[in-house]
């Protein structure tokens, strides 16, 4: 197992050399440039740009496993440390740099010959079978590093982002919650030590790796002491790097959990729910997703309790978090309230959601029996939830607490074994009817959207859409442009007459990004236009914007 691992490893590396060769070829030209206009005007920045040329080079390229080219960026990088700004500036410098960057240019010709791309059909599997282990953010100013390092994590199921900009990391960490952070140290504008030290006074607090081709002692020293929890010299071996990776990954979980879950369920703890909150409380603010929380009550646990000891109420008590956990999204979050009293925080989720995935769990758990110790007797439980949605900004923790504790009373004065959301005022299902005469298209619109608990129905040309329309009534309608019998234009412009049908929104599809079409759509009524290739993700943010 550990070899086919290798072999997998070396595939991956194998397969990029190709791409930063030609990458390098292209460097070179812009880096040939630097250098004449260093040679006529001089200048720290350009000289800085030219020495992290052969820096980054000696680095990565050992990592392609192209050790002479490693060798020449080592040999340059060296030639101008020595010499400095000053000298450099002198013709006989100058000329030896340029030869340089001719043996280099040779050597990447020779190089691409020599290995030519082939497709490995069954590596490119890749990342479909992976389970997720936890999200990284790589920083580093070598974009084709960056790319051999994405694949690499990848295929060991990381979820991986990467930045070639360190301007932009304290936004993204801002942005998403990453469990760690490998960043390079020389990079243009500003270095992995000003990076880090801007993120310990935003109170930003992430594991970090510097992976850094520079060697000098003192660097590593400053790295341990300002709290870099590895420092790695570039070339790299991933098998190296995972380790690193894995090990700080292991010790900050069993940190973090010892913290924050609760030893009895592994829900997590009632303070953490706080913290939690405040961050999607944030990102709410920031782009407007929805959020929601489940308050549940585990119906007659007293009862059980008495009945069948404290011992089998922990059973109960863990088996019910268990089911929670096994059935709810990635992202949603189980959090021990105290007794027998559970929250559920759902991310990016609205009342309506949340109601339909807390009622599709409660009939789950229902289901699943349990036997007392020593027993035959199957016992099953059920629970009361209230849903609660926040509604602005400046709606505080308690109110929202509040909100779906009174839905949770109301789910037990009903009877119990009921979840309430709006006290059971519920809104019916939005009705989506999708408008394309490409089958598969339509499909995976409507796969997205019913797992998202809307109605929809669909229609493959225009002549079957304004049918649907009259008996269906949709809530919104995405219409492709290109349709047989009748195309979009004609349906807007049949739907335009028919007063009845003002409620409705229309979403135009269209290959077509032609500024007339789309005002003429807007004109005939519809309410958006988006152009292919979209992402599902657009299309539910537009669809909920308009309803």
């Amino acid at each position: 197992m550990k070899r086919d691992k290798y072999i997998e490893l070396q595939e991956i590396i194998r397969k990029n050399q190709v791409t930063y060769l030609i990458e390098q070829q292209y460097n070179v030209q812009i880096i040939l440039k630097i250098l004449m206009n260093f040679s006529l005007y001089g200048g720290e920045e350009k000289f800085e740009t030219l020495k992290r040329f052969f820096h980054s080079m000696k680095g990565t390229a050992a990592t392609f496993q192209l050790q002479d080219l490693a060798e020449l960026g080592d040999k340059y990088e060296k030639f101008m440390d020595y010499f400095g700004i000053d000298e450099m500036q002198k013709p006989d410098k100058l000329g030896v740099l340029l030869q340089a960057l001719g043996q280099i240019s040779d050597y990447i010709q020779k190089s691409i010959i020599e290995k030519p791309i082939r497709e490995n059909k069954q590596f490119i599997k890749e990342y479909k079978t992976m389970t997720y282990t936890g999200k990284l953010l790589i920083v580093d100013d070598d974009v084709a590093l960056l790319d051999l390092m994405e694949k690499l994590f990848r295929n060991e199921g990381y979820h991986v982002f990467i930045s070639s900009n360190p301007d932009e990391v304290i936004s993204l960490v801002k942005e998403e919650t990453f469990d760690l952070i490998i960043m390079d140290i020389m990079m243009p504008n500003k270095t992995g030590f000003d990076l880090y030290q801007q993120m310990k006074q935003e109170n930003i607090d992430i594991p970090t790796i510097f992976l850094t081709g520079t060697e000098n002692k003192e660097s590593r020293i400053k790295a341990l002491r300002e709290g870099i929890d590895h420092y790695i010299i570039k070339p790299f071996e991933p098998e190296e790097l995972f380790a690193s990776v894995e090990g700080i990954l292991k010790k900050k979980n069993q940190q973090q959990m010892q913290v924050i879950k609760d030893d009895l369920t592994g829900a997590y703890v009632r303070r953490y729910f706080n913290e939690k909150f405040n961050k999607e409380k944030e990102r709410y603010i920031r782009n407007g997703k929805s959020l929601a929380i489940a308050f549940l009550d585990i119906d007659h646990f007293k009862f059980i309790n008495d009945t069948y000891g404290h011992t089998f109420g922990d059973v109960i008590l863990k088996g019910f978090v268990y089911s929670l956990e096994k059935n709810l999204r990635e992202y949603d979050m189980v959090f021990r309230y105290g007794g027998d009293e559970f929250l559920i925080l759902f991310p990016a989720t609205d009342g309506e959601e949340a109601y339909d995935i807390t009622e599709r769990i409660r009939s789950i758990i229902e289901s699943q029996p349990y036997i007392p110790e020593g027993g035959n007797e199957e016992i099953f439980i059920s629970f009361s939830a209230g849903i609660a949605m926040l509604q602005h900004e400046n709606m505080t923790i308690k109110e929202l607490l509040d909100k779906a504790d009174q839905a949770l009373y109301h789910s037990k004065e009903m009877g119990r074994g009921k979840t309430t959301y709006n006290f059971n005022k519920r809104k019916r299902k939005k009705k989506l009817l999708i408008v394309d005469d490409v089958p598969i298209m339509g499909n995976l619109i409507k796969t997205r959207f019913l797992s998202l608990g809307y109605e929809v129905d669909y229609a493959k040309d225009g002549v079957e859409a304004l049918k649907k329309i009259d008996v269906f009534q949709p809530n919104i309608v995405f219409l492709d442009l290109m349709l047989p019998k009748l195309n979009g234009f004609e349906v807007l412009k049949q739907l335009q007459e028919k007063k009845n049908l003002h409620k409705m929104k229309i979403i135009v599809i269209s290959s077509k990004n032609q500024e007339e079409d789309m005002l003429k759509c807007l004109r005939l009524g519809a309410n958006d236009y988006i152009t292919k290739p979209f992402s599902l993700e657009m299309l539910e943010e537009r669809a909920k914007r308009l309803l």
